[in-house]
């Protein structure tokens, strides 16, 4: 089951790069295809695309430098006396047998939202890059849900997943990724982990690396009345 695969990921700092551990291209299209008929848009519109990039090392490695001058340049100068550090969170980067791109796309109404459209007088939120800006925020949340079903498609195969919001905004630093039209809003970067965060991690540093109880984000606000 899909919940059975999610409660177990966990995030790849590096893929194991051997050629039987790395997912044929029917064996990912497969996973991409489930993910998607699983994942929901408003006016199933699907306002964003895919780029599914192959393995391609030096490529990839060229990836995770994009994203780590991301860092670079979000950081700042370092202090007097401070040593830099690469980011390990960036690392499954540049080891990915499969990288994914996610990026906007301008998007057509279907038949059926053409006529609702047309008989409420509606505007489409899809087909300009000004009203993708004004609704990024909103897609990101569908680019959100296509992920978790990818992950879990994947995880339900045997495979392992990872995501990077790290990246830089400015669509000219893509001058090497041509399919690359608007900075994305998100990567993902699929294969066989073959270390964790957790692997790195000293024991009191995974201990205090918590997410925040439940109740600090769920409100019950109107609770069964006895």
């Amino acid at each position: 089951m899909i919940q059975d695969s999610l409660k177990n990921r966990k995030h790849v700092i590096e893929y194991c790069t051997h050629h039987k551990m790395i997912p044929t291209e029917q064996q990912v299209e497969e996973i991409l295809k489930v993910g998607y008929s699983l994942a929901s848009s408003k006016q199933n519109a699907f306002p964003y695309k895919v780029a599914v990039l192959g393995t391609d090392y030096k490529r990839s490695e060229h990836l995770q430098k994009l994203c780590e001058g991301k860092k670079i340049d979000k950081d700042g100068d370092l202090p007097p006396g401070a040593t830099y550090i690469a980011n390990p969170s960036l690392y499954h980067l540049g080891t990915a047998a499969w990288t994914l791109i996610i990026t906007p796309r301008m998007a057509a109404p279907n038949k059926y939202q053409e006529m609702q459209l047309d008989k409420h007088g509606s505007h489409w939120e899809y087909d300009t890059v000004e009203k993708q800006e004004s609704c990024k925020e909103a897609f990101a949340v569908e680019v959100g849900i296509l992920a978790t079903t990818i992950t879990g498609a994947a995880m339900d195969r045997g495979w392992n997943c990872s995501y990077n919001v790290c990246f830089p905004k400015q669509i000219e630093k893509y001058k090497d990724f041509p399919y690359v039209d608007y900075p994305p809003y998100l990567i993902i970067t699929l294969g066989k982990a073959l270390r964790f965060k957790g692997d790195i991690l000293r024991e009191e540093s995974l201990a205090a690396d918590t997410r925040p109880g439940f109740d600090e984000i769920f409100t019950l606000v109107d609770k069964d009345k006895k």
